[in-house]
């Protein structure tokens, strides 16, 4: 689709567009009956100058959608952040290792926090909301959704698999082989930190490609085709490759300063551009150097 964003306004050129009619429009890209709604009453939502209607067909020069509808006084809190990706819908932010992605109630600053205030800061009171979340201990790619309006198309992507996101890990043990590990998942029922393989649990599958090894470990690409708690992390421990540094089910290492598992790579599909997006970020030095 051709598009320009002028403030909070996005201006479609419907001469480029698939849908026919605003009903496909709102099915195809607006997943929430609520905001879907909402465009309609509130006149969020124009063919050129004329209050858009759900029965409307999409003939003229432009639609018009208010993209960032609901603004968030929430100033969140200031924090260094390091932006991987950005577009008009989409921020793809890294998480550093001992940072929580939203609050769990303790009162620490989040990476959800620090995203809210850089948006604040570039003039967008958008509703920050992260897509997915990354263990407290594990660093790397977070998608966050800037529009709340396409948030449930988002939601939809990833519920698909239809998101990508790859890992790195460092192992104890040489992996030669690539692995498929396909073990149901459900909580420790004596430690609820914990994850453990339960024959009843959720479905959980991790591809497992080796990429190098040295001296009692390997450095591995870990796919995920399901998103379980701490899926990659047991299931490498689970099979006899547990991360360095991983305090609930690895081994303790020299040879990394942080536990050995970094969200790297993420891929997907952005509706407005019509093109996959693939992201990818740098690896701690020490990680890298071990490649």
């Amino acid at each position: 689709m051709n598009y320009i964003l002028v403030d909070d306004m996005l201006y479609i050129d419907i001469a480029s567009m698939h849908a026919k009619t605003i009903k496909e429009f709102l099915d195809i890209y607006i997943i929430s009956k609520k905001y879907k709604h909402l465009l309609i009453q509130n006149k969020w939502l124009y063919i050129d100058e004329r209050p858009a209607k759900r029965e409307d067909e999409l003939k003229g020069d432009k639609l018009v959608l208010r993209l960032y509808p609901l603004s968030d006084d929430d100033q969140g809190h200031y924090g260094e952040l390091k932006v991987v990706y950005e577009d008009e819908l989409c921020l793809i932010v890294y998480k550093p290792e001992g940072l929580l992605v939203h609050s769990d109630g303790n009162g620490e600053v989040t990476l959800t926090d620090i995203v809210k205030n850089y948006l604040y800061r570039s003039g967008i009171k958008a509703l920050a909301h992260p897509l997915h979340r990354l263990d407290k201990e594990t660093q790397g790619l977070i998608f966050f959704s800037k529009s709340a309006l396409f948030e449930g198309y988002f939601d939809r992507e990833l519920e698909y698999k239809r998101i990508k996101r790859n890992y790195i890990a460092v192992t104890k043990g040489i992996i030669k082989e690539r692995l498929v590990i396909d073990l149901p998942l459900g909580k420790d029922r004596h430690d609820s930190k914990r994850q453990v393989v339960y024959q009843k649990g959720k479905e959980a599958k991790t591809i497992v490609t080796p990429i190098t090894s040295g001296a009692d470990y390997s450095v591995v690409k870990c796919e995920l085709k399901t998103g379980r708690t701490h899926q990659i992390r047991v299931h490498l421990a689970q099979s006899g490759y547990p991360i360095l540094n991983d305090d609930l089910y690895g081994i303790k290492s020299d040879l990394i300063k942080e536990m050995g598992l970094v969200a790297n790579e993420m891929s997907f599909y952005q509706p407005l551009k019509e093109e996959f997006i693939e992201v990818c970020c740098d690896l701690p030095k020490d990680i890298e150097a071990l490649i």
